[in-house]
């Protein structure tokens, strides 16, 4: 699989693209050789990279520079002890900068069938679902939104639930990773916050990564959205609906001091 992603900078484009393949050896061993290459004409400097599997972390610092046409390779055996057989979304993420210091990002996904067939239960009974977020550049709270990911356990005990979120150049969020205890047809929702930047984009992909170590077997989903971006104008229309306020209150300001004003000229035609 292959990640692509073209970055302009002030001296150039960096055009990073990601490829990994991985082998399983009968012994439980997994192999991954990973190529980081760089095919545009400007310099990929001080590169890491971090591979994350469920539970597993692994750091690759430092790499140093990719100049252009040029490639990094990777290559790491794991032989984790104990590793629950199921399918694995494997996620590397490298971490670059330009010539001028900015910092960047980019994510590779990839599935690690890891001996699939000694699953005891292919299926886990849980129900997950994520909404995107949406920013309005021009809202009063427009750098602030969230992905809402609702959980519901069907099962018949209680299931543990991890998250990891991968997010596009441009936004952050203070609570990357999240664990969930739900007992048996529990549901929860949480509001998992994020913040936009200067540089957040329109329709930018992100990854939630979602998995459980349950009964002898591991389970993965990838939540896989778009982050919407837009400049829906709100101040001109709190700015009208503050004014037909304004107006209606003055209206009806006038129209009572009117009918007081007539009271008034009763009273006094009477006496």
């Amino acid at each position: 699989m292959t990640l692509l992603l073209p970055l302009q900078t002030a001296a150039g484009t960096i055009r990073t693209s990601i490829t990994t393949t991985r082998t399983i050896t009968e012994e439980g061993i997994i192999d991954l050789d990973c190529r980081i290459r760089n095919s545009g004409d400007a310099t990929a400097h001080k590169l890491s990279a971090t591979l994350m599997m469920g539970g597993i972390v692994r750091k690759f610092d430092p790499l140093g520079d990719n100049p252009p046409g040029g490639e990094i390779r990777l290559e790491k055996r794991l032989e984790p002890p104990g590793l629950n057989p199921g399918l694995y979304t494997a996620v590397i993420r490298v971490d670059f900068e330009e010539q001028a210091g900015k910092r960047h990002h980019a994510y590779h996904l990839f599935q690690v069938p890891y001996r699939v067939k000694e699953i005891p239960a292919p299926n886990l009974p849980v129900k997950i679902e994520a909404t995107p977020p949406c920013f309005n550049r021009k809202a009063f709270r427009g750098k602030e939104s969230h992905i809402a990911l609702t959980l519901e356990n069907d099962a018949q005990m209680e299931i543990g639930l991890q998250t990891r979120l991968h997010l596009p150049q441009g936004f952050t969020s203070p609570v990357e990773d999240l664990t969930f205890r739900l007992d048996p047809g529990e549901s929860k929702t949480a509001r998992i916050p994020l913040h936009l930047g200067p540089d957040g984009k329109d329709s930018s992909p992100y990854h939630l990564i979602v998995w459980a170590n349950h009964n002898g077997a591991h389970h993965s989903w990838d939540l896989a959205g778009q982050v919407r971006v837009e400049d829906r104008p709100v101040y001109f229309r709190v700015y009208l609906a503050s004014s037909v306020l304004v107006l209606l209150g003055l209206f009806a300001a006038l129209q009572l001091r009117s009918r007081k004003a007539s009271i008034t000229s009763r009273l006094s035609v009477k006496v």
